[in-house]
Formats: C-alpha cells, sequence, structure tokens
C-alpha cells in the first residue's frame, strides 16, 4: 500500500474506531454541549462525516458539492447508515496504487467562502488526514469530559496494526 491510500486507510480506521466508542455512549452524551467548534459529539462526527462526503464528491470530480436534503442525521443509527457507505466509497476510490495519480489535480469550491481551489491529490488526501485527526481530538476530549477513556487513534497504532497483518 501506499503512503497515500495508507494515510486514507488511518483515516477510516481512526473514524471508524471513534465512531463504534461514541455509538456505545447513551443518547443524551452523545447530544451533551460540551464546546468546541462543534460543540457536541453528534455535531462533531456530523461534520467528520459532511467531510468524508465532501472529499468524496470533490475527488470524483464534482467541484461544487452540496449535502443531500434527506439526510437523517438526528441519531447515532442514521448517522452510521449514511457514513459507512461513505468511508466504503472512498477505500474503493483508492484501493488502486495511487502513485501515478499524486499530481492529477482537484478542482473544488470551498462551501464557506466560495472560493475556486484547485490543489494536487497529494494534498487534498494530507488534508483529509490531518483534518480528521484534529475533530478525533476533539471527540477525545469530549470522551473524557463524559468521564470516559477514549479509544486510541494513533497512526502508530494504525501502523502497528497493519504490520501484524502482513
Amino acid at each position: 500500500m501506499d503512503r497515500y491510500s495508507s494515510l486514507i486507510a488511518y483515516h477510516n480506521w481512526a473514524n471508524r474506531n471513534t465512531f463504534d466508542q461514541v455509538k456505545s455512549l447513551s443518547t443524551s452524551e452523545f447530544e451533551q454541549h460540551l464546546g468546541g467548534s462543534f460543540p457536541s459529539l453528534k455535531l462533531t462526527i456530523t461534520h467528520l462525516l459532511i467531510s468524508d462526503w465532501m472529499w468524496l464528491n470533490r475527488w470524483q470530480g464534482n467541484s461544487k458539492v452540496t449535502i443531500p436534503a434527506d439526510w437523517d442525521t438526528s441519531t447515532v443509527g442514521s448517522i452510521e447508515a449514511i457514513w459507512r457507505p461513505i468511508q466504503e466509497k472512498i477505500e474503493h476510490y483508492f484501493q488502486a496504487d495511487l502513485t501515478a495519480r499524486l499530481e492529477e489535480t482537484v478542482t473544488f469550491i470551498a462551501v464557506s467562502t466560495g472560493d475556486t481551489y484547485t490543489v494536487p491529490l497529494w494534498q487534498t488526501i494530507n488534508h483529509v488526514a490531518n483534518h480528521g485527526t484534529y475533530h478525533r481530538g476533539q471527540i477525545t476530549n469530549m470522551v473524557r469530559m463524559l468521564g470516559y477513556q477514549p479509544v486510541k487513534t494513533d497512526l502508530f497504532i494504525f501502523y502497528n496494526e497493519e504490520n501484524k497483518r502482513e
């Protein structure tokens, strides 16, 4: 697996592990406002879901991406029903060796500003991995605030698990 495919695999692995812990919490804990850029676990998880959706679509050539109006993100179960297939599509998209594609460009319109960007694929992969790590760190803090031990999602742990499989 090349390093960029590995970063995507890590991103999905860490999101799944984080989500598996979050879905074991009560609804009140899931929705409790604890602070941060997205003040609850529900809102932070939903942001990660939306980000994965947007990047998958951008990678597939859709420069202007909107959130489907029929999405139900009201419960942990409804979020999982939307997010798991997106993660599978991302994994499928990056299954092939990316070496020859890394300099291909991705053009997209930022939802927040309306600005248009054109950047190499490899930069978007680094961004997605970094962005996900940032928000999973916020989730880790929220889980601790609720009195639980958060799951470990360090990149080193992912690599260690992958090395054991080889």
